[in-house]
Parts: C-alpha cells; sequence; structure tokens
C-alpha cells in the first residue's frame, strides 16, 4: 500500500513539474488592439550535468484552427504551408515574432544526440489568457526541458605479449547512424604516457585512449594504423552502447576496452650436443625453430618460412617437421601437402615452407609452432670464426587480408630472421727436420681423441693425414678441443752411401703422440704445428760372407744338440 501511495506521489511531482515547465511567464495586461504576439522558447537539458541551456534544438510551428485539440502533425497542405521552424542558439533561445494570433502547434523536429527523447508536440495560443483571467499574453514564453545523456569509454591498447601500453596506435570511434556507421569526431591516437590528459587533467597512461561527453547512442572503436612489426587487425569491431540508465544515470555497456597487438617473434636453437658450439666432420645438427601463432594467422595473406644453409651443412631430407602446439602443451603435426608445401632448391641450399587455408586453420586454433630438421657438416664447412650458418627468414603479412567493410586490404609484410651457426675446426701441421728444414713428403699421422687412445692405436675413422711436397698436409671438421697425433710412418730422405749411391733412408718415427689443441683459429698455414723428424744412424755390419758363416754355425751348433739329447733319451 505505502509503495503505491509512492508511486501516485512520485507522478503527481512529475506532472507538476511538467505543467510548470509550460506554464507561461505572466507580463500583460488586458489589451484587445494587438493583432501580433510572439512565442519565445527556452529549452533545457536535464541531466548528470544538472540543468544547462540546451543548444541546437529545432522546433517547427504551425498555424492551426482555433478549435484544433490534436497533437498530431498536420497532413492538411494548408496548415503544412504555415511552418516556421528555428534552433535554438548557444543561450538555448530561440523566438518566433510577429505571429498571426491564433492557435498553434509546436513540433520538436531535431535535438542534438544527447537527448535521450524528444519532448511532445503541445499547442499554444497567441494570446493566453492569464491565471487570474484578467488579461491576455501576446508574447507567451515555455521553457521545455529534455533528458540528455553523456557517456565516457577508456580503450587501451596493448602488447599481446607483454601487456605493455602502445603508444600512438590510431583509433577511428565511429556512432551507429539508423543502419550506418559514420566516423564521430577525430581520429584518436593512444597515449604516450607523459603528455596526454584525462578528462579530469590527469596523464593517461601510455596505450590509453579516453572519450567523454558521448550522448546516448551505440558506437564502435576501428584501428586504422599500429605500429611498426605489429599485425593491424582493421577487421574487429569493438563496440559499446551509451544510454540511461533506470535510475536516471548514464549507462556504459563497455566502459573499458582492452585492445591487443601482435607482434610475432621468431627463435631458433641447435638441439643436437655440441661442443663449445661445434662438431664434428659429418655430424648431424639439429635445429628448432619455434614462433607464437597470431591468432588471427587464418586472416593473413602471407605466413611462410625461408631457411638458407650454408655450403658447409647439407640438408637431411625428410627429417622437416611442422607442428602445432596449444595452451596445453599438446602438440599437432602438420601434413605436408595438405596443411603446407614444402619447396626445396635443387642443391638443397634452400627450402621454404608456405601453409595452406587448412594449415593456417590449425595454426589459428593453437599457440606456438615449432620447426624441426636436421643437417649435416660436410667438406665444404668453414673452420673459422665465420662458422657455418642456416637463416631462418619468417615473413608475415602486417595487416588482415579485409577490413570491417570486407574491402581487401592492402598487403604490407614484415620479416623476422635468426641465424644459428655452428662452428668446426681445424688443424695444419708441418714436416721439419732438426736443422728446421721442410721435410717434403711422406709423414702419415692419425688422429686420437685422448693420449690413452694414441698410445693404444685408437684413432678417429677416416683421417689419415699424409704431408706434401711443401711438408704440409692440414684437416678440417674437428669439433673444438684437444687431440693427440700420432705418426704412424716416417718420412724419407735420400743419401749418397760409401760407394757413391743414392739410397733412400727413413726418419726416425716419433716416438710419442704430439697434443695438439683445435679452435676457431687453428686452421689457417701461418700457425702451422711444426713436428720435428730427427735422421737415423746405420748400424755396423760384418758383410755378407761373414753373416753366412755365423748362420752356419749357428745351424750346426742345434744339430749337434738335438743329438745330444736324443742319445740320453736312448739310455
Amino acid at each position: 500500500m505505502k509503495k503505491q501511495m509512492l508511486k501516485i506521489i512520485n507522478l503527481l511531482i512529475v506532472i507538476t513539474l511538467l505543467i510548470m515547465a509550460f506554464m507561461p511567464k505572466v507580463n500583460a495586461e488586458l489589451d484587445l488592439s494587438k493583432t501580433e504576439g510572439s512565442l519565445k522558447i527556452t529549452k533545457y537539458e536535464v541531466g548528470d550535468k544538472g540543468q544547462l541551456v540546451l543548444e541546437g534544438v529545432t522546433f517547427d510551428i504551425y498555424k492551426v484552427d482555433d478549435d484544433e485539440t490534436s497533437i498530431e502533425l498536420p497532413t492538411d497542405s494548408t496548415i503544412l504551408a504555415t511552418k516556421q521552424s528555428k534552433t535554438t542558439d548557444e543561450n538555448g533561445i530561440v523566438t518566433f515574432s510577429n505571429l498571426e494570433l491564433g492557435r498553434y502547434l509546436v513540433v520538436e523536429s531535431d535535438a542534438p544526440s544527447n537527448v535521450v527523447s524528444k519532448i511532445a508536440n503541445f499547442l499554444v495560443d497567441i494570446p493566453m489568457t492569464s491565471d487570474d483571467g484578467t488579461s491576455l499574453i501576446y508574447d507567451v514564453e515555455v521553457s521545455p526541458k529534455n533528458n540528455t545523456v553523456y557517456g565516457g569509454v577508456v580503450l587501451q591498447k596493448v602488447d599481446a605479449e607483454t601487456n605493455e601500453g602502445l603508444a600512438d596506435v590510431e583509433f577511428e570511434l565511429q556512432k551507429l547512424d539508423g543502419t550506418k556507421w559514420i566516423k564521430y569526431g577525430e581520429t584518436l591516437a593512444t597515449a604516450d604516457g607523459t603528455t596526454d590528459l584525462d578528462a579530469t587533467g590527469n596523464v593517461l597512461e601510455k596505450g590509453k585512449v579516453e572519450v567523454t561527453g558521448l550522448p546516448a547512442g551505440s558506437y564502435r572503436f576501428v584501428e586504422k594504423t599500429t605500429l611498426a612489426g605489429y599485425i593491424l587487425d582493421n577487421k574487429t569491431t569493438y563496440e559499446f552502447n551509451v544510454s540511461l540508465g533506470d535510475d536516471g544515470k548514464t549507462v556504459v555497456d563497455n566502459s573499458l576496452i582492452i585492445v591487443k597487438n601482435e607482434k610475432p617473434t621468431l627463435s631458433k636453437e641447435i638441439t643436437s650436443t655440441l661442443t663449445e658450439g661445434s662438431v664434428n666432420l659429418g655430424d648431424t645438427v639439429s635445429y628448432k625453430i619455434g614462433t607464437p601463432i597470431p591468432s588471427m594467422v587464418d586472416e593473413l595473406v602471407t605466413y611462410k618460412f625461408n631457411e638458407t644453409i650454408d655450403a658447409g651443412l647439407d640438408y637431411t631430407e625428410n627429417t622437416l617437421k611442422v607442428t602445432a602446439i596449444n595452451s596445453t602443451g599438446a602438440k599437432t603435426e602438420l601434413t605436408l601437402g595438405t596443411d603446407y608445401t614444402l619447396n626445396v632448391a635443387t642443391d638443397e641450399a634452400e627450402f621454404e615452407i608456405i601453409f595452406t587455408d587448412a594449415g593456417k586453420t590449425i595454426l589459428a586454433s593453437n599457440e606456438n609452432l615449432e620447426v624441426v630438421y636436421d643437417a649435416v657438416l660436410d667438406m665444404d664447412s668453414d673452420a673459422t670464426t665465420l662458422g657455418n650458418n642456416t637463416n631462418t627468414v619468417l615473413t608475415y603479412s602486417t595487416i588482415v587480408k579485409e577490413d570491417y567493410t570486407g574491402i581487401e586490404s592492402t598487403e604490407t609484410t614484415n620479416t623476422l630472421t635468426a641465424d644459428t651457426p655452428v662452428y668446426t675446426g681445424g688443424l695444419y701441421i708441418k714436416k721439419v727436420d732438426n736443422e728446421n728444414n721442410i721435410i717434403p713428403t711422406g709423414a702419415t699421422f692419425k688422429v686420437a681423441t685422448n693420449e690413452e687412445n694414441a698410445k693404444n692405436g685408437v684413432y678417429i675413422d677416416g683421417i689419415e693425414l699424409i704431408t706434401g711436397t711443401n711438408g704440409l698436409v692440414s684437416y678440417k671438421g674437428l669439433a673444438y678441443g684437444t687431440y693427440w697425433l700420432v705418426e704412424t710412418k716416417a718420412p724419407t730422405y735420400n743419401e749418397t752411401n760409401s760407394e757413391g749411391e743414392t739410397v733412400e733412408k727413413n726418419y726416425n718415427l716419433l716416438r710419442k703422440p704430439v697434443e695438439i689443441t683445435v679452435n676457431n683459429s687453428t686452421y689457417a698455414e701461418n700457425v702451422a704445428i711444426e713436428i720435428i723428424n730427427k735422421k737415423g744412424f746405420e748400424l755396423p755390419t760384418t758383410g755378407a760372407i761373414g753373416s753366412l758363416i755365423v748362420s752356419g754355425l749357428g745351424v750346426a751348433v742345434i744339430i749337434l744338440g738335438v743329438k745330444a739329447y736324443r742319445g740320453k733319451e736312448e739310455k
């Protein structure tokens, strides 16, 4: 019962206020000689800002019959021809002067967009009778009020990975006008965090845009430009509405809009075992390439990988795998030919991965992409500080293929690169004698990985070094570290004997292994390891006949010994 009484009281208050709003001001005396009058309308807005005069409201008045009671817009052409229109000025005032006496229909035909609803049509007489019924009012004044709404919204632009605010990203604010979206105000740029101010004069955080004073209606933000390397998603729109709530206060249904921009990154690593970043000739090098997948990858025209491989590495066919990984770590291996195409150069020094629409659809439902493959270090490898490189290039569109209107975008692309060199070392051996003369040819060496192996004849397979005519021999394709050289065949030299004949003789073999170090600077002739061989000495002999005599005596002694032994056994 009490609630019903309160509702009735509230209704009476509203009716009273409306009557007061339209009540003419009395400032007249009885004068029947006048033939013209005027109508002054002062327009007010009532809302979050209080009561203020309202500029930009258009009123139309029509001269109707003196006994007209309808407030519907007239259809009679004669009445329509009497139409007069005026718009309130900065003081909220519009005045219709020199009006013929009679009844007029007043229509609020247009109002600013912050007006929630226009006032109802009303009738007014020129002149009007005063409240006490003793005079006529020829200059009538009315003060209708409109409820208005002013809303505000904050847009925050952030990096999708770091959530860091992004400055100078441009957005266009649009307002729904009937069924058509139109630009509302100027293009907006996100704050840099130092100079841009909010509505109360405080510095806006980096990446923010604040818009205030929005009249009731439906709005949306559209991203127009972004920062270098980021993907511009101008297909997605961010909508919100400004309206009047049941409590008479402004309601914004999405007052904080967070928009994320994605900027791909690229990583690359060698997953096989390395020794100080180096490998041996013939070793397999395994590579893993990783990148976060853009959420709108299926909206990109271009998304591909190019891999360039140095001459010192050979791509291993059929080792390539492309895998998508979701947020839980579950992996989906993409299928060659269905989800991506693989173009390999004839010399296998380069390959290209291009994703099909089907592949992009799979990628769009995952978070990370992994590409792995193997290559083998070959004889063309570089044994210096340059190393042997594989270069990865990720090329992607920096704008989605269609904008929010369905119009095809003008594509721009960006590239990311990742280099992962692998190294190998080598050595040079220079053979000299004890007088520092170059030993021209013939020394043979093998290489062991440690001193024990060297002493036991356990060598690295496939390595045999033989010095050439310049006394040099080199080898590349050793991982960095310490090795042991074993001379397995001594070099030779020519010498003239006492009889004047030229005979070939061997230098002395090295008696123990030689320790060497291999790194990125040892494969160079100017740092060749000098290994010295010394000439041997000829032992004296008794000649050929003496040797035969000695041999014969030895045989005779053996025979006599055997006979004596048999004689003992017979006894």
